[in-house]
């Protein structure tokens, strides 16, 4: 080979070395570089991979027991609450039933139904006891101390659907006059039996009488 071309490859040879050896050294620098980096900070990547792996659970865990108490704080309070018992109403007194008082032209009695009527013109005994189903005998019998013919505006009492007299007494319409009377204290007035003057008028012995109302007193009969 002449030595000018000799000379030329051995000049190319030393170039590729050169730039070859060049590259290494590059290389082996950045390698040198990296595992100084991480050796110098282990206990930073340590910490940081140790934050990384910590992280996630911590927070799941605190949203867990966040969650846990939660449901522990208010379970028991839905569980154990009951619905407040509705106000019962007060029970009143109930007051003392009153009976009905017996006013004209209203019929009242028990066994036997009386009406205590005034007169009115153009009326008679047998007008009434077609009305009521009775008989001017017997209207004129239980009526104490009735004057015939019976005057307008008088009071009579009449038996009602009464056909026979049977032992019917005669009867004296008295209207209550004072408050606080009771059928007792009329009969001890009139000097009568007690259970009859309470039977014929079906009102409680010792029950207050209202003014203006009429009672039947018995009387003796008038047959």
């Amino acid at each position: 080979m002449p030595e000018e071309l000799a000379n030329k490859v051995v000049s190319k040879r030393q170039n590729w070395f050169n730039v070859s050896y060049l590259w290494i050294l590059v290389i082996l620098a950045i390698i040198a570089l990296i595992i100084l980096f991480s050796s110098s900070h282990p206990e930073k990547q340590h910490e940081n991979n140790a934050a990384i792996s910590l992280a996630a659970p911590t927070e799941t865990s605190f949203l867990l027991v966040g969650l846990t108490t939660e449901k522990a704080t208010l379970g028991p309070a839905l569980q154990t609450e009951t619905p407040s018992p509705s106000p019962q109403p007060t029970p009143t007194a109930t007051p003392l039933e009153i009976h009905k008082a017996h006013y004209l032209e209203e019929p009242f009695g028990k066994d036997q139904r009386f009406i205590v009527h005034q007169v009115s013109p153009g009326e008679s005994l047998l007008f009434l006891a077609t009305q009521y189903n009775t008989t001017p005998d017997i209207l004129k019998a239980i009526n104490y101390q009735l004057i015939v013919p019976i005057w307008v505006d008088s009071i009579i009492v009449i038996p009602i659907d009464r056909l026979e007299l049977g032992n019917l007494p005669a009867f004296e319409a008295y209207q209550i006059s004072e408050s606080d009377i009771t059928l007792r204290e009329l009969a001890e007035k009139f000097a009568i039996d007690i259970e009859a003057i309470v039977s014929y008028n079906n009102i409680p012995a010792d029950e207050n009488l209202l003014v203006g109302e009429w009672v039947l007193i018995p009387r003796e009969s008038n047959q």
